[in-house]
């Protein structure tokens, strides 16, 4: 049975939450989550270079590994949540790695804080921070694609973020039906490389629940 409060308590504990659900009970979920913001509806598929669009991920790094990142971080406010889905009855070999960004040590979370950075998102460059203040709470984006270094600090982060996020990742694998959801606010994410490039009939559906300010799960 569905226990949205426990669901809950765990995205708030761990940053992520790890569930199977029948059918019946992924339209509870979105429904409670409906309750808490809008929610969008997308497709995740494995692309190749040529396939794919030329400044999304898989059009800069195919069919292969993608590093940790957070979802829209070129949005101003990105979505709160993350809902991946796996409905389809085959299970994955290529995973889906899970980061809590509190975990890195609080020296380079100052860091973090400090960093500015150059996003570029429709042919235009903002000066942005990696800390979106959000009312009384905070959102991290953190993007490779969009987002280039634009002082000391971060440029530490460059050099060495990428490797805490890695030593601290959990793995999530993809069995049928399996649920993966992840608070974009304070979690990255990335996907496993796979040797020889398979998985390319991988096809998970993304759930993105907008959140507003005032909503808090």
């Amino acid at each position: 049975m569905l226990n949205i409060l426990q669901i809950i308590s765990t995205l708030r504990e761990f940053g992520f939450a790890s569930i199977n659900l029948a059918t019946d009970e992924i339209e509870q979920l979105l429904k409670a989550l409906r309750q808490r913001g809008r929610v969008t509806k997308s497709e995740l598929i494995v692309k190749t270079p040529a396939e794919a669009r030329p400044r999304s991920l898989s059009g800069r790094f195919g069919v292969g590994e993608f590093p940790h990142h957070t979802d829209f971080a070129f949005r101003p406010i990105p979505p709160r949540l993350l809902v991946l889905h796996n409905e389809s009855s085959h299970a994955f070999q290529r995973a889906t790695f899970v980061s809590a960004v509190d975990l890195l040590p609080a020296r380079l979370l100052r860091t973090l804080d400090r960093s500015s950075w150059h996003l570029t998102n429709g042919g235009r460059t903002f000066n942005v921070s990696a800390r979106i203040p959000i009312g009384d709470q905070s959102a991290i984006r953190w993007d490779p694609l969009c987002l280039s270094a634009a002082n000391a600090a971060a440029h530490e982060c460059c050099e060495l973020i990428p490797h805490q996020l890695s030593q601290s990742q959990v793995r999530h694998r993809w069995s049928p039906g399996s649920i993966l959801i992840i608070d974009n606010w304070r979690s990255t994410h990335a996907r496993e490389a796979l040797e020889g490039g398979g998985d390319h009939d991988r096809r998970i559906i993304r759930y993105e629940v907008w959140q507003h300010a005032r909503m808090d799960i």
